[in-house]
């Protein structure tokens, strides 16, 4: 009897597609967020720094606020 089960689950299978993601492009699109440009955070960033006086030790949280204001762009 398993050999009979096995056989119709192999026929079964055939002629299918498969829908791994990594072949149905269109879903993977459909399912990727936006990408936010490099470009726009690091000129936010450089915008934020200068407005804080141009002073050092917070790259890194200027540079987080300025994911999160071209994110909501």
């Amino acid at each position: 009897m398993a050999r009979n089960l096995s056989r119709r689950t192999r026929a079964e299978g055939r002629g299918k597609k498969s829908l791994s993601p990594m072949r149905s492009e269109s879903a993977t699109q459909s399912a990727a967020p936006p990408r936010v440009n490099h470009d726009q955070i690091a000129t936010r960033a450089y915008e934020i720094f200068l407005s804080r006086g141009a002073a050092n030790g917070r790259d890194f949280d200027d540079w987080l606020q300025a994911e999160r204001e071209v994110a909501a762009w």
